[in-house]
């Protein structure tokens, strides 16, 4: 059996699209919007205002880290020690010492021991082309690579 141009052009094309489609569907992975129960237990440090519980400030924290993690950390780094400044909560609404050190190191230690709990995790396929860019890049600069291999910028020998 013979084949065409155009169906080798066809196949060639279809296998391409289908090896896009596999590299750019990547799982992800976030923290769950709800808040684990060991996280709010045992209490904080702290001295609860007349508008919220222990229970708002845990979840505030929660919320806090959903969002830092969001943007600067991703399943399977380690966190650092102390925790990040923005790792904090409205102080208009939990008062000055809410985001005492004392405090955020306490909601930091127990998102360390969240982190490596898988039930706190939510895990989710979606669309990233962001390895296309490194694989760009890198022909790039291969390609400078050769062009400077292949033009000569040595002065001449006479």
């Amino acid at each position: 059996m013979r084949f065409t141009a155009r169906q080798i052009t066809y196949a060639i094309l279809l296998v391409a699209i289908i090896l896009f489609i596999f590299g750019s569907y990547r799982p992800h992975s976030n923290l769950l919007l709800a808040m684990p129960s060991s996280f709010g237990e045992p209490r904080a440090p702290w001295t609860p205002t007349n508008h919220k519980s222990p229970e708002d400030l845990a979840l505030a924290y929660w919320s806090s880290a959903v969002t830092l993690t969001t943007n600067n950390f991703n399943r399977g780094d380690t966190l650092p020690q102390d925790p990040p400044p923005q790792y904090s909560v409205d102080g208009t609404q939990f008062g000055p010492e809410a985001n005492s050190p004392r405090v955020r190191q306490f909601y930091w230690s127990k998102l360390q021991q969240a982190w490596t709990n898988p039930g706190s995790w939510q895990r989710h396929y979606e669309w990233d082309v962001n390895w296309l860019s490194g694989a760009v890049m890198g022909i790039g600069r291969w390609l400078d690579d050769t062009g400077h291999n292949f033009i000569r910028t040595d002065p001449l020998e006479r």
